[in-house]
């Protein structure tokens, strides 16, 4: 099951034109470490947000030029925006999930394409062919 707010961080991502962020953050999984450290606003909770990744993934977001970060930085911000007496996330802090398994990794971005309409083509196609064929 996908992670709640890395689901929210991704869609950020994607409608900020950052499918390439969003996709590395596809099996992510994240927890906010909140302190008892008050923030700037009233009664915030200055926080930090952790993002575990797959080893192979990691190494792509520590591999990030520091843009690339901030822009998930930013979009975070759009999931938890600073409030009072809501947390206050100060920085992200990735680091690998050696948990992860490999198999969940698979990469479907053929099928993400295929269209509910294409498919009804295809299963038409099929049906006229077996048809013909008298089957």
């Amino acid at each position: 099951m996908e992670d709640a707010d890395i689901k929210k961080l991704r869609k950020v991502l994607t409608y900020k034109g950052r499918q390439d962020l969003a996709d590395l953050l596809r099996h992510s999984v994240s927890f906010l470490d909140e302190s008892s450290t008050f923030g700037s606003r009233s009664y915030s909770r200055l926080s930090k947000f952790h993002i575990k990744s797959h080893p192979s993934i990691q190494k792509k977001l520590d591999n990030l030029l520091e843009k690339d970060k901030d822009v998930i930085f930013q979009a975070l911000l759009l999931v938890y925006p600073p409030r009072d007496s809501e947390p206050e996330i100060t920085e992200i802090i990735y680091y690998p999930d050696f948990d992860i398994d490999v198999a969940e990794l698979v990469e479907t971005k053929e099928l993400d394409r295929i269209s509910f309409e294409y498919i009804h083509e295809q299963i038409k196609k099929c049906n006229s062919k077996i048809a013909e064929k008298g089957l």
